[in-house]
């Protein structure tokens, strides 16, 4: 059975990272939207605006507006903070699925792990951040997104990478902070069936963080994908991703 995805990136992306996960599913027969974030097109829709401002509220609000517009019953697909922002959607609206990869955390999961410090240190210690452009540097990204991603790919990926609102950054990793609780999930409102894919490997939302997420639902299950990172959305990874995610599809339309 024919079904409509919609996929949401995460921070730093744009739309292409989806190509090989789309590609795949479309040649199954399925209807994929991957739509860019607010000012996650190019370099040059940011220009003039002030990004490091931007509210994670704000991509929320866009990914609402997106998938009721379709006026189709969807699957939603989220990385990273992607997958932060699809669940805050979820509780919103009514899905047929949710698929979370290696998915930022909501408000009350405590993701600070060693590896989430160190790669992150830096940036969220500088006065003002949550209000100033997020970008790692290429040995941050190396170490803490792309580790087991070929050289080659990893720079590819790199290179093509956008500045991130300090202000979303600082909604997530400091949600107790936040006021206007902009990360908090009611996780029983989201009735749909839940997929939480982590990976063994992955340094910036560590599996055991994702395990945490998976937790949360009373209807989700958990995967992990041995021997990757956190990129996950392309090579041997994504070859086990697919297979799941239509898999736990074609589950949910059996029940």
């Amino acid at each position: 059975m024919s079904e409509t995805l919609v996929c949401i990136h995460g921070m730093w992306s744009k739309p292409s990272v989806w190509e090989g996960f789309k590609q795949q599913m479309q040649d199954q027969g399925h209807t994929v939207h991957c739509p860019a974030l607010p000012f996650h097109d190019s370099l040059e829709t940011q220009q003039g605006i002030a990004i490091g401002e931007i509210s994670l509220q704000n991509y929320i609000d866009f990914v609402v507006a997106f998938v009721q517009a379709l006026d189709t019953p969807v699957t939603l697909v989220g990385h990273s903070m992607g997958g932060m922002i699809v669940q805050s959607v979820a509780q919103q609206l009514s899905l047929k699925n949710l698929i979370l990869l290696n998915p930022a955390a909501p408000a009350g999961v405590f993701a600070f792990r060693p590896s989430v410090l160190r790669l992150f240190f830096f940036h969220l210690t500088k006065w003002g951040f949550w209000r100033k452009p997020i970008q790692l540097s290429w040995k941050e990204a190396r170490w803490g997104v792309f580790n087991h991603v070929p050289e080659e790919d990893a720079r590819r990926h790199y290179a093509d990478q956008l500045p991130e609102s300090g202000r979303a950054a600082a909604e997530i990793a400091f949600w107790f902070l936040d006021r206007q609780r902009t990360t908090a999930v009611d996780f029983d409102q989201v009735q749909c069936p839940v997929l939480v894919i982590g990976a063994e490997h992955d340094r910036i939302v560590p599996a055991s963080v994702c395990r945490s997420v998976a937790r949360r639902y009373a209807n989700a299950r958990y995967q992990e994908i041995k021997g990757s990172g956190h990129w996950t959305l392309e090579g041997a990874p994504l070859q086990q991703i697919i297979p799941l995610s239509v898999n736990a599809m074609s589950e949910a339309c059996q029940k």
